[in-house]
């Protein structure tokens, strides 16, 4: 079909629109020749329906402009929405056999748009700053095509970019915190690892096609001269209606108005992440092999120099970016990879923040002024813990609970108290987050002593402050008695009723509780040691704090653990006499790399480390099959949970137990003095 020069866009764009309707894609990729016929006739129409609208020399109508390019995506999402529900019929196994046929529609589509924003951009003469506004006034005629192109382009990258791995959160943490390193699932010569290896160089493949399209959206925002301040403070200019029903024919749905054609929110986050992943992590490829080598497609695919302007402020962007990032933080699957890349604007968002800066008015700080409504801190912080708590992604919810950390220590101590305590409160849903952070608690109470000490010796060392009667530095409050009066009664106390049905009854909820004990029981000995008796900042050293916290704590949990140890020894007796003929002993048979060992040691700065290691592989699947059968599991008797239970699944657990017994001991020795009655 050719479009004569007479031929107005909008007739050449109606007649091409008729003929693409025509293609069932559903059966022209049943056959190899059908499909390239189709994708033949799917660029033929498309290049003839540009050329009659560029080639026109009237006005470029941005309404013509929105319809040409939104044909473009429409075609290619019908096909990868029909692959998507369908992946077992024939269309779905003729593309996976020829995946080169999708790849040349997007390369297809991509190049007509490449070339309409060239003729567009000419149209503006030079100008470069635009009002992100739709207004279907003729003045506003360049600001309609401005807006309409770079809906468009968030719209290619919601579509293309956002559903695909790219794995940027990861990539953007090893190389901006060397000292972590991410586990990854560890290689072996074996039929298993080759398919993992054909899958590996499968996922490459696809990350450099999609790390491609985001350099190719890069580069096309560069031109459009988008403004990424305007981007993300963008709300849809409210529109009074005039009372026309849907039903009438003056109602038009294509009206030149936002409410019609919003920018995506799903579009801007992915273009932030993407000019985040150019900034930190193209330039950091590693020299070595391995799964960094991948790295260098980054050099290859987003060499655009687009990025956030260092000179935005860290706050406006964290309230910005941030705020829009972590509403799409959700652990359902088929958004993981959406997840992932607002992981990556979140993380450098709190990165990017100064340490104790963040203020308790900023906690309930949010827009709900618009449709594009921004998160704020609380908002956010919960988002965060449930992710951190609830991805299916072990490597992610470590990431997140990082993040937590870091936006932690960006708030004052007002807020660290209050997100603190939510999280280590017994009303917290998520038994290992209480648990886990308690060691963010012992963080910042370190940080508070050492800010203590760093002031003692500023006052030594410079008496002018005193005799000037300047003010020093304030004490933390995490090291002054608010410490305790917040999370004591969180921390060290148990109900009593609680431990009144027999030890092996209860071994589920002891199971489920044992990390919170540990590391209740390790930060109380931590603060025994960091707090001197003498200077008792604290006042845990007060004998009222230490006997409560004896009977109501310590006593409780050591008369539970004397019993499961004598249990465990009494079952592991029983079973090692009724197995004495049946072969080697429970301890020889286990091998060596499957006995777990357990360290105990206090740092120079007072800090205890508590370490369990089982040097088995596949740790982290074994622990999820063991969570899920406790939660089905019912409660059973003694005599059978010792019969179903193997000696060395009963030896792992003496060994817990011991743990827990030496911390308590080592507490006991250390407060005894206090513990005895006048």
């Amino acid at each position: 079909m050719d479009i004569e020069q007479e031929t107005s866009p909008r007739e050449a764009f109606l007649e091409c629109q008729h003929m693409l309707s025509t293609i069932d894609w559903t059966d022209v990729l049943l056959q190899p020749q059908g499909a390239a016929d189709a994708l033949l006739m799917f660029d033929k129409h498309m290049t003839d329906m540009l050329q009659g609208t560029l080639g026109n020399t009237k006005k470029l109508e941005s309404r013509a402009l929105s319809e040409i390019l939104m044909a473009y995506l429409c075609a290619l999402q019908r096909l990868r929405l029909y692959l998507s529900a369908e992946p077992e019929s024939p269309v779905a196994k003729a593309y996976k056999g020829d995946p080169e046929l999708l790849i040349a529609i997007e390369e297809s589509i991509l190049r007509h748009v490449d070339a309409l924003i060239s003729s567009t951009v000419t149209e503006w003469q030079g100008r470069q700053k635009f009002e992100l506004r739709l207004d279907p006034k003729d003045e506003n005629e360049l600001n309609n095509q401005h807006y309409l192109l770079i809906y468009v382009l968030l719209r290619i990258l919601d579509q293309w970019v956002s559903p695909e791995p790219m794995n940027a959160s990861v990539a953007y943490f090893e190389r901006n915190y060397p000292r972590y390193h991410v586990q990854r699932p560890s290689k072996a010569s074996s039929p298993e690892s080759q398919s993992l290896s054909s899958e590996a160089k499968a996922s490459a493949t696809a990350k450099e096609r999609v790390l491609q399209h985001l350099s190719k959206a890069m580069d096309f925002a560069r031109r459009c001269h988008l403004s990424v301040e305007s981007l993300l403070a963008w709300k849809p200019t409210p529109v009074f209606t005039t009372g026309v029903s849907e039903e009438d024919d003056s109602f038009d749905e294509d009206a030149l108005i936002e409410d019609n054609f919003p920018l995506s929110e799903t579009g801007i986050c992915v273009l932030v992440a993407g000019m985040i992943y150019n900034m930190c992590c193209r330039e950091r490829a590693s020299p070595k092999g391995g799964d960094d080598a991948n790295n260098n497609h980054i050099n290859n695919h987003t060499n655009v120099d687009y990025s956030l302007p260092m000179a935005l402020a860290q706050d406006w962007v964290f309230t910005q970016a941030g705020g829009l990032a972590s509403g799409f933080l959700t652990s359902e699957t088929s958004q993981f990879q959406m997840a992932d890349k607002a992981l990556l604007v979140l993380l450098y968002a709190i990165d990017h923040l100064p340490a104790d800066h963040l203020a308790m008015e900023r906690m309930d700080a949010c827009t709900m002024d618009s449709a594009t409504d921004r998160m704020g801190l609380f908002q956010i912080f919960q988002v965060m813990v449930t992710f951190a708590a609830t991805c299916p992604s072990s490597q992610h919810r470590f990431l997140t609970f990082q993040g937590l950390d870091h936006l932690i220590q960006a708030s004052q101590d007002e807020v660290k108290l209050y997100c603190l305590e939510q999280l280590i409160s017994p009303q917290c849903p998520f038994e290992t987050m209480r648990a886990a952070s308690i060691n963010l608690l012992k963080g910042c109470v370190e940080r508070g002593f050492q800010r203590y000490e760093d002031g003692k010796k500023t006052e030594a060392i410079d008496q002018r402050q005193q005799q000037q009667q300047q003010p020093l530095p304030p004490r933390s409050v995490f090291a002054s008695p608010l410490l305790l009066k917040a999370f004591q009664t969180h921390l060290w106390r148990v109900d009593g009723n609680a431990f009144a049905r027999d030890p092996l009854e209860d071994e589920d909820k002891w199971e489920e509780q044992y990390d919170t004990f540990m590391h209740a029981l390790n930060f109380y000995l931590y603060l025994l040691i960091r707090d001197s008796e003498s200077e008792n900042l604290t006042e845990v050293w007060l004998t009222s704090n230490v006997r409560e916290t004896h009977h109501k704590f310590v006593s409780l949990l050591k008369k539970r653990a004397d019993a499961l140890h004598a249990a465990y020894q009494a079952g592991i007796a029983e079973k090692q006499v009724n197995e004495a003929g049946d072969g080697p002993s429970a301890e020889a048979s286990m091998k060596e790399g499957d006995l777990p060992t357990h360290t105990i040691q206090e740092s120079k700065h007072g800090v205890l480390q508590v370490d369990i290691e089982y040097e088995t592989s596949g740790d982290e699947e074994m622990e999820e099959v063991e969570v899920g059968a406790r939660q089905k599991s019912k409660r059973k008797t003694k005599a059978s949970r010792i019969k179903e239970s193997t000696l060395p699944e009963l030896f792992q657990k003496l060994l817990r137990v011991e743990l827990i017994q030496e911390l308590l001991s080592t507490i006991i020795q250390k407060t005894r003095h206090l513990l005895q009655e006048d």
